[in-house]
């Protein structure tokens, strides 16, 4: 096997020398050479040496004279009440509903479930009841709600919402208020979500404005309505009437900044309570954690980066803690640390600390994060993600690169020159310890833990691995079928969605993105006496993650003896193999993808499904062809072969006439060894064999593709057993009794345009695009084969057009042919049928769906005269 990994003598780079060789190469049009450098570091010098770039930041560190603006905020506040405490009018969603739930860590634990170890906030049943004040957030929590066997802990049923809106909060508003008011809200959950319905299926919620008089007042009322009704059950009465109240005071960080003393502090939190519409005594009821920050700005418009070597020193600075203690929580082997990569280089990046109360320090410190703000400009929450993002259908569809890469290059361009970086330090404490916290921060500290760089060189180190990423999709996009589905191509394709999700973004480090790791990076030995070893690692190693897909988990995420990590200053990939005729992969050898982590990476598809979905010779969207919906077995075809086990004579001639085909393409790079070679149904050698064997293929699979009715007991439409339809017989499509083959069918005779049509569809010309929605063609051996030859002859028009005419001639000798469609080989659906001249067998009333097919012009059917009357027995019409 060849060696995979780089092993070239190292040549220090600093970011900017790096991003100005790649783009050398990218001017001088060698983009294989540029697509290399950019994603593997290698190059080849003067004297035509490969040479590995090694990405040193020593030139990068914030010297004395840069000068830079430290300022203290607060940044949001958490309060937990079992009353609202609001000083003014509440905006709440006319009735519970589910979307805007507390989802993810707050780094806050409920002490009152689950014994001495608390359950996380977010894992406990709750919903937004409404907002108040400029933005901030109501939320309601059910702590007796709360299981372990749930999937979506935080979610409420519809009927616990209806049970707590009717019985306990509209009743209280009743009471309350006056029956006037009380009769604006719905009476149930029921009635407002049709109220909210719009045509196109998406809800108009309404919400209803609280009067401030009656906010006090109104969680105690709640409970009253509710343990006060004797007709409840208990059950009901104990978690509906035990609930609590979060309290989101967000965003507020640029309105609350004051000097970095205590008393200035405590003045700018006492405003931040008063305008963020709380009572006078919030701060002295329930609980209440506040996020403070510090905030560094250059003020020369550079961009900041805090350094991952940094991280001990501000821990201790920021938590007050010995330097000991924070060695020990910023390693990488500590389970409660996270370090967040800025854009790919390994000595750069933020992090986040859940501290632990051995490590809280004074101020009783929650959580603990550093980041930079230039991921704000990509911001933008699209379920898990919190920027945008590329995904596998993306990356394997007709557009390439992907759209949203191409957006994200506008982003990157107008970045160079309009968006530097801030660095921020922003700690959770208790609200008793916020006016304390991060006052006494040592400048020399922070500026020591900081990396500096030119606007411009910062977002166009960026560029150049966006537009790597790009090139490399775009390549592999041309590319042919059965070059663009190798393995090692999807795992290079694979690659590059991670890596472009990775460059504004957290690098995604779950199951499926360590084994993809593990496969594209360079590996180190995991050794006990070297544990150092770990802190270069792409990710920790002794914290375990969760898999999307829990049923295929197992053993999915052992130790391994190796580990992936960065030794060369970047994320850079092993070897990869670019030729002039194939398309961009990996070297072949060392891990692959499991069908979890090809699942994960390709929304939910596995290689086989990869490859039946999105191969093609070319392939137009869903709308671009006409649609009708039909129920069809969706399986792939079986692959043809002789009954006998013996060679089939050969059915067509064409080698006497000197015609031959361009031999299916293969990789044939050293690095796949004994990987290449054809399959006896790829070998066009014998071109007359091949054929055979691809009309063979063909008459069988459009047997087997024949439609069933809605209903998957209920059998074929065709009249012939598995044998029958595998088999390459023709004899069914010579036979015009047609009460013999079908149980239901809809015929026309048919002029020779028509079938033409038909066959153009079945088998396609050179130039062919395929439905991205084809029910059919994308399980047929047949057709896949089939596009493998117009892709390895796409030059070689004469022989195309000769199979094509010879299938043809041979095709017309039959008495009926499907009417194919474009995006199926059966058409079943009635629409229009008898204006185009269809007659159905046999008679119904309705004119209920069955497979259509054309005869020839002058054909005549023939029917027993009972199926005539509708009376064929050996088939229940499901329409």
């Amino acid at each position: 096997m060849a060696n995979i990994f780089n092993n070239y003598p190292t040549v220090t780079h600093s970011p900017p020398q790096f991003t100005a060789r790649c783009n050398s190469l990218w001017h001088a049009k060698q983009y294989d050479e540029y697509m290399r450098c950019a994603l593997t570091g290698v190059y080849e010098d003067e004297d035509g040496d490969l040479r590995q770039v090694f990405v040193d930041l020593d030139q990068h560190y914030l010297l004395d004279e840069q000068e830079v603006t430290i300022r203290h905020d607060l940044d949001s506040v958490i309060g937990i009440s079992r009353h609202i405490l609001v000083d003014g009018p509440l905006l709440v969603w006319s009735v519970p509903r589910t979307g805007h739930e507390l989802t993810t860590s707050i780094y806050l634990q409920y002490a009152g479930l689950n014994g001495n170890d608390g359950v996380p906030y977010h894992r406990i049943p709750n919903f937004e009841l409404g907002t108040f004040g400029p933005r901030h957030s109501l939320r309601v929590f059910f702590p007796k709600l709360w299981g372990t066997e749930h999937t979506r802990p935080y979610l409420t049923t519809e009927k616990e919402r209806e049970f707590w809106y009717s019985n306990g909060f509209r009743k209280a508003i009743c009471t309350l208020a006056t029956q006037a008011i009380a009769s604006e809200f719905p009476a149930t959950l029921e009635t407002e979500a049709a109220r909210a319905k719009k045509k196109n299926g998406q809800m108009a919620w309404g919400t209803k404005m609280v009067d401030e008089q009656y906010v006090p007042l109104l969680a105690d009322q709640i409970r009253y309505e509710i343990t006060a009704d004797d007709a409840l059950s208990p059950e009901d009465v104990e978690w509906a009437s035990e609930f609590f109240f979060m309290h989101t005071i967000r965003g507020v960080k640029q309105a609350y900044v004051h000097d970095l003393d205590g008393a200035d502090a405590e003045r700018t939190l006492q405003r931040l309570f008063q305008d963020g519409s709380l009572t006078f005594d919030a701060d002295q009821r329930g609980e209440w954690w506040v996020d403070v920050g510090v905030e560094v700005t250059s003020d020369e418009g550079l961009c900041l980066q805090w350094t991952t070597g940094g991280h001990q020193r501000l821990v201790e600075m920021a938590l007050g803690v010995e330097e000991r203690i924070a060695e020990r929580v910023t390693r990488m082997s500590c389970a409660k640390y996270y370090r967040d990569t800025s854009g790919h280089l390994p000595g750069l990046s933020g992090f986040r600390l859940e501290p632990g109360s051995r490590a809280s320090g004074p101020h009783r410190a929650i959580y603990l994060q550093a980041y930079t703000t230039d991921k704000a400009v990509v911001y933008n929450p699209d379920g898990t993600h919190h920027a945008k993002f590329v995904t596998g259908t993306e990356a394997l569809g007709p557009t390439q690169p992907p759209l949203s890469m191409q957006g994200l290059y506008k982003i990157y361009e107008q970045a160079r020159t309009l968006n530097p970086a801030k660095a921020r330090l922003e700690i959770r404490v208790p609200l008793e310890h916020a006016s304390g916290a991060l006052v006494d921060i040592v400048e020399r500290d922070i500026r020591d833990s900081l990396c500096a760089f030119e606007t411009a060189d910062w977002w166009s180190l960026r560029l150049v691995r966006l537009c790597a990423c790009g090139q490399v999709l775009t390549l592999q996009g041309k590319g042919m079928s059965q070059h663009r589905f190798m393995p090692e191509a999807l795992l290079l394709t694979a690659a590059c969605i991670w890596l472009v999700n990775s460059l504004h973004a957290r690098p995604e480090d779950g199951p499926a993105s360590r084994q993809l790791m593990r496969a594209i990076l360079p590996l180190t030995e995991v050794e006990r006496d070297r544990p150092s070893i770990i802190e270069t690692a792409a990710y920790n190693p002794n914290r375990r993650a969760e898999w999307v897909y829990e049923d295929e988990e197992s053993g999915a995420d052992e130790p391994v003896p190796l580990l992936p990590y960065h030794p060369y200053g970047y994320y850079f990939l092993r070897r990869i193999r670019l030729e002039e005729k194939g398309i961009p992969r990996l070297l072949a050898g060392g891990n692959g993808l499991s069908s979890p982590s090809y699942k994960y990476f390709f929304d939910g598809n596995v290689l086989s499904e990869i490859i039946r979905k999105f191969s093609r010779s070319g392939v137009v969207e869903k709308g671009d062809v006409a649609v009708e919906r039909s129920t069809t077995n969706k399986r792939p075809t079986a692959k043809y072969s002789s009954r006998t086990g013996r060679p089939e004579p050969a059915l067509f001639t064409l080698s006497s006439r000197q015609i031959t085909l361009n031999p299916m393409s293969h990789d044939d790079g050293s690095d796949l060894e004994d990987r290449t070679t054809p399959t006896p149904a790829e070998n066009v050698d014998d071109i007359d064999a091949f054929v055979s064997h691809l009309w063979r293929q063909m008459v069988s699979d459009i047997k087997s593709k024949s439609p069933n009715p809605r209903g998957q007991t209920l059998p074929s439409y065709l009249r012939l057993d598995n044998v029958e339809r595998q088999s390459a017989d023709e004899q069914p499509f010579k036979n015009l009794r047609l009460g013999d083959l079908f149980h239901a069918v809809w015929y026309k005779n048919a002029m020779k345009d028509e079938w033409e049509r038909s066959f153009n569809w079945i088998l396609p010309p050179l130039g062919y695009k395929m439905s991205s929605s084809c029910q059919n063609y994308r399980d047929c051996e047949y057709h896949k084969l089939w596009l493998r030859v117009l892709e390895a002859n796409s030059n070689n028009r004469e022989a195309v057009s000769a199979i094509r005419k010879e299938f043809w001639g041979r095709i017309r000798q039959w008495e009926w042919i499907p009417d194919a469609q474009a995006d199926r080989l059966w058409k079943t659906s009635t629409t229009g049928s008898r204006k185009k001249g269809y007659s159905r067998f046999p008679e119904v009333e309705s004119d209920s769906a069955a497979p259509h097919i054309y005869l020839h012009s002058t054909a005549i059917p023939e029917f027993d005269e009972d199926a005539l009357m509708g009376n064929n027995t050996g088939h229940v019409d499901a329409h």
